[in-house]
């Protein structure tokens, strides 16, 4: 009986989220793409999207002016990855001559998911809390809306400001 008893509590030490191999947000984000539908979202799915910048837009995803930011520096370049599943990887690139060569498909790796609500398309990404004076804030996500359109993905990041992520071809 005694075994018995250190089994089950064994048991539910390593099933606890303490030893997930996901992070409390990956679990939640993970949750929405149990009801995800891939052909909800006219999107391209196992491609890669090209991020051309940052523009004004109006709530319905036009957009309102030029494009204000690309990147920080024009050192790198973000990149997205939708997965069929729903899951999506956003990644960076270093740019160098002939950088577009090696982007390469990714290996199952996410940082954000698709799913629908309320008739809308969401994308909620894992968003992670700068440190201060050596203390770790961990990360939480961050939920925006997602419109496509003509091989673009515009992601709604703020109330006025739009993500715009074309297509990439890289074959060559």
């Amino acid at each position: 009986m005694k075994n018995y008893v250190i089994c089950i509590i064994l048991f539910l030490i390593f099933n606890s989220p303490a030893f997930s191999a996901q992070s409390p947000a990956e679990n939640r984000m993970l949750k929405k793409l149990l009801k995800f539908d891939s052909s909800n979202l006219d999107v391209r799915y196992n491609e890669i999207y090209k991020h051309l910048g940052t523009y004004k837009c109006a709530k319905d995803f036009k957009m309102i002016s030029g494009r204000m930011e690309s990147t920080a520096d024009g050192k790198y370049q973000d990149f997205m990855f939708i997965y069929k599943d729903g899951k999506v990887l956003f990644f960076g690139k270093t740019i160098f001559e002939g950088y577009e060569n090696y982007v390469k498909k990714p290996e199952k790796d996410f940082n954000a998911v698709l799913f629908q609500r309320n008739n809308m398309n969401k994308i909620q990404r894992i968003q992670v809390y700068h440190s201060i004076l050596g203390m770790d804030f961990g990360n939480g996500t961050q939920t925006m809306n997602v419109a496509v359109q003509n091989n673009q993905v515009i992601i709604k990041s703020t109330v006025e400001n739009c993500d715009i992520y074309e297509l990439f071809d890289n074959k060559q």
